[in-house]
């Protein structure tokens, strides 16, 4: 059984990991690399990013490559000068990613590199929300292999019947659904899918919630890529997240947050912003926090 500092270590290396993924590689004009941060991607009213704000990192450079190498087969100067010119460009193009998009990339990895199953066994969904869409909703109709629509089978119908959660694991394999469309921020931190942490226990792969001001609904989620305890005993966090500020540096970013567990300061003034955020909190999902438990320094 591996350590608690090696889990920490293997913690932080797929949060950085997962950041670096979500860079767009391009060459400037004059042949120069460039490695820029993926933009904030929502789907709004009156917005529409590439797969809704749910791309792999794959697939967003892909989809940069092909609208690049388009623009060079037609004779025309995209303009890729420096990073602001890919900044703009991913912005034009809806290449980016939601918060919760990131964060489930991150923990999906790391749930995969200390070997704990699937972090969808331990995400939730109401099964009565689901009863819902699958009555009222063709695209919520279960799935084959294929994709083609069929009935629930007779034990799928008893699940789906009688539970109050339902995993999204089995969700997403019933009815054909990609896990990332149908886990948000709010699934990920809840009660039935995380445990709430103290700030002192903050671990890399935690994250860290935002209420939304107003109705407290978590609306946000950032995850930890370190923690230290400063000489004055408090304590530094550095974090990712997918995140809108309102200006143009939203997108992808890595910020930090200082807390003596009682003052809170942040990177960005944002985030301390009581007319988008009344509250936040720490928690860990429920599968690392039973292996961390088992774990010893």
């Amino acid at each position: 059984m591996i350590s608690l500092e090696q889990y920490t270590q293997v913690a932080h290396r797929a949060v950085i990991d997962t950041a670096q993924a979500y860079h767009l590689q391009a060459t400037t004009v004059e042949g120069l690399p460039l490695s820029v941060p993926c933009s904030y991607q929502i789907l709004e009213p009156g917005f529409r990013p590439f797969r809704a704000g749910k791309a792999s990192p794959q697939e967003l450079q892909n989809e940069l490559d092909n609208v690049l190498g388009q623009a060079e087969a037609r004779g025309i100067n995209a303009g890729i000068e420096g990073q602001e010119a890919i900044r703009k460009l991913s912005v034009q193009l809806g290449l980016g990613i939601d918060c919760s998009n990131f964060a489930y990339r991150c923990l999906t990895l790391l749930h995969e590199r200390v070997g704990i199953g699937e972090y969808t066994d331990t995400v939730f969904r109401s099964a009565s929300e689901i009863r819902d869409l699958h009555a009222s909703k063709e695209s919520w109709a279960a799935r084959d292999q294929d994709g083609s629509a069929r009935p629930l089978s007779a034990p799928e119908a008893e699940k789906l019947d009688a539970a109050d959660l339902l995993d999204t694991t089995w969700i997403a394999s019933v009815f054909g659904k990609d896990p990332e469309f149908i886990i948000g921020s709010h699934h990920m931190s809840n009660a039935d899918a995380a445990q709430p942490l103290h700030a002192a226990e903050v671990l890399p792969g935690d994250m860290i919630a935002f209420n939304k001001a107003g109705n407290g609904v978590v609306s946000h989620v950032a995850v930890v890529e370190s923690t230290d305890t400063t000489s004055d005993g408090s304590m530094h966090m550095d974090f990712w997240h997918a995140w809108h500020t309102r200006d143009f540096q939203s997108g992808l970013r890595r910020d930090n947050l200082q807390t003596d567990g009682h003052s809170f300061t942040w990177s960005h003034e944002g985030l301390a912003d009581p007319t988008r955020y009344q509250s936040h909190f720490f928690c860990r999902p429920l599968g690392l926090a039973a292996l961390t438990a088992s774990l010893t320094n």
